[in-house]
Formats: structure tokens, sequence, C-alpha cells
């Protein structure tokens, strides 16, 4: 996809995942996200599409991220109780905390928009793993004029502060 200018985007929320995160085991939602408008914007003198685009948001329930969770569910509109900073141990059991109550509330975004301002920047085609390298290679792999391929655009992750509007 081609680059977008950073402006304000009305997404509307496809589906709401709800499943611990990979690496530590906390719970999140993975809200997947569309822009339905504006259909498209103007971007260096060219129109690009804009509504129909994909991307996501994660919200962590990890002690490190309670606060950026609240932040974001607060400015998309979720109502929570009394927010509680709990240990890992009471973040990873879900037990102790308000997070099944949040959660609880999250699952029923499906459908709802929100308008946010977002920005794209570019991806690059990385070279491929050196031998033994279980991982992807972070080296960019360079064209014939030297600089980095550019492969596409993706869509920036966004911030509480970015968020325009509450969910409707």
């Amino acid at each position: 996809m081609g680059p977008m200018p950073r402006q304000q985007y009305r997404v509307q929320i496809l589906k709401v995942t709800q499943e611990p995160n990979m690496k530590n085991k906390c719970p999140q939602d993975l809200f997947d996200l569309e822009i339905v408008s504006p259909d498209a914007v103007e971007f260096e003198g060219s129109m690009i599409q804009s509504a129909g685009r994909l991307t996501r948001l994660y919200i962590t329930y990890s002690s490190k991220n309670l606060a950026n969770a609240r932040d974001m569910l607060n400015a998309i509109g979720v109502e929570s109780a009394e927010w509680t900073i709990p240990t890992e141990e009471e973040v990873t059991s879900g037990e102790l905390t308000t997070i099944a109550e949040v959660q609880g509330q999250t699952k029923y975004l499906t459908g709802k928009q929100f308008d946010v301002t977002l920005q794209t920047s570019p991806s690059y085609k990385r070279l491929p793993p050196k031998p033994g390298q279980t991982k992807y290679n972070a080296d960019l792999e360079l064209g014939p004029d030297g600089k980095p391929q550019v492969t596409g655009h993706n869509i920036d992750f966004f911030r509480a502060e970015d968020v325009v509007s509450k969910a409707f």
C-alpha cells in the first residue's frame, strides 16, 4: 500500500480477539481495524485510497503497560472500575484485577467506529537470515542506487492522544 498523510481518519472495529500475548502470557485485546473514511486522501500530489486499509491495535494488560492500556481504553470510551496496578503474577492470572471486567466490555466494541489521527511509515525489504540465524535479519536490502528498497507503507501504531473521538 502507498503512503498516507498524517491526518484524521475514521476506523471501524472489525473484530476484538482476546488471548494472551505471546511474550509474557499477559491478557491482551487485539483490535482489527479498517479505515472507513475518507475514501481517498491526497499525498504529494497523488490521490491515495485510504478506505479499506487495515491495521491493528494491541492492548496488553501487563504491569508495565497497564497505564497505557487504561489511557487507550478511556480514549475510545471503555468505562472501567478503579484501575489498580497489579503485580505481574496477578496480571497473568487475571483473577485479582479488573482486567476481566474491562475485557468484558471490549469484546462488545466490534462494529463500532472512532476517529483517530494516523500516519504511515515505509516498510523495507530485509536480507534473508544468515546461516544459523533463527530470527529475521535486521539488515536492509539495498537497491542499485544504494538506498534501502521500500516494499510498501504500514500504518503506524497510534497512542491514546491520537484518538479524536470515543467509539460510537
